[in-house]
């Protein structure tokens, strides 16, 4: 008894409405999280005035608060250093100390964070987002020279419809 064509297509359907696409957001920042390891990744978008989280990824065992912020003034973003605007990155060794709310309810140490890198994502001349990346221990540095590979990967998840 052979199967039915139909029968096949179908369950190929079915099976890549479930299984993730090897380039979605979540699969995007978990290879961020992997290549630079890290315990956390979010990516956010820029519109004019505030920063709206799109997606994240954390670790196993990483904790997330409720109250955590899903859309950020861009005066305060990130971690209440607003008037900041790197060109490059911003790397926090000790971030511990750093406000995950605002007001700063929740710091980066109540989260298990120690360490906090944020890269702006450049689109023609404006920021259009921003990647934020966090550790578990306390680093003196991070990876810069995975820069370019993560950057392309942060700008591939900002896309829409992923």
């Amino acid at each position: 008894m052979g199967t039915d064509r139909s029968t096949v297509d179908a369950s190929r359907r079915n099976a890549d409405a479930v299984e993730p696409k090897p380039d979605d957001r979540t699969t995007l920042l978990a290879r961020i999280g992997d290549r630079l390891d890290a315990q956390r990744v979010e990516l956010f978008a820029f519109d004019d005035d505030t920063a709206q989280l799109l997606g994240r990824w954390t670790a196993l065992g990483m904790p997330i608060d409720v109250e955590e912020l899903q859309r950020i003034p861009l005066d305060w973003f990130p971690w209440s250093l607003g008037s900041v605007r790197p060109a490059e990155y911003l790397f926090v060794r000790n971030a511990g100390l750093l406000p995950m709310t605002t007001p700063p309810r929740i710091v980066g140490a109540d989260l298990a964070i120690e360490a906090a890198l944020m890269i702006p994502l450049v689109g023609g001349s404006a920021t259009t987002g921003a990647l934020c990346v966090y550790w578990r221990d306390e680093r003196q540095s991070w990876e810069s020279s995975a820069r370019e590979l993560v950057l392309d990967w942060a700008r591939r998840a900002l896309l829409p419809n992923r």
